[in-house]
């Protein structure tokens, strides 16, 4: 019985895991394969910073960074409002343009010592004056799987569970 136990409960950590490397690798990839391009118009980058209960945080310092790779372009920053929203513009500097398609456009929120991040790539604009949306939830993460940190003790507890249901059913009959 208790080698079965230890048996589920070491396959869902193994899955949980697995898990992890899959979804959260691609996407960091994928971001850094990106090729940026100048862009022949401005743009707003603008969000919601929400709390880990989803209600808006006011009074939020938010940083917002456009990267063409790993170098920095330029960053912006500002404070939310009484809705919990920000705003940043990007246009074309004194050193050249601000932003770029296909940038990495990266946010990071803090409020006390709470601290939240997104990211997104950078759209084409037609239109000056377009909005790139990304929002910001402040709460803990665990840094080495991103927000699957909060999964990853969910899956083990319905593993344990599983295992104790099973267990105790076998015993059973």
């Amino acid at each position: 019985m208790r080698h079965s136990l230890a048996i589920a409960a070491a396959s869902m950590l193994v899955a949980g895991l697995m898990l992890a490397t899959i979804v959260v690798a691609p996407a960091s990839q994928v971001d850094a394969e990106l090729e940026s391009a100048p862009s022949d118009n401005p743009t707003i980058v603008t969000g919601t910073v929400y709390d880990s209960g989803g209600t808006p945080v006011i009074g939020a310092d938010v940083n917002v960074s456009m990267y063409d790779g790993a170098t920095l372009r330029s960053y912006q920053t500002d404070v939310t409002d009484s809705l919990g929203m920000y705003e940043a513009s990007f246009g074309f500097g004194i050193g050249g343009d601000e932003w770029g398609v296909n940038d990495t456009i990266l946010v990071v929120a803090e409020y006390g010592e709470e601290i939240g991040t997104n990211s997104t790539v950078a759209h084409a604009i037609d239109d000056p004056g377009m909005l790139q949306y990304v929002n910001v939830t402040i709460g803990t993460v665990i840094p080495e799987f991103g927000d699957l940190g909060a999964i990853l003790p969910i899956v083990g507890s319905l593993g344990i569970f599983m295992a104790l249901f099973f267990a105790r059913r076998k015993n059973s009959d």
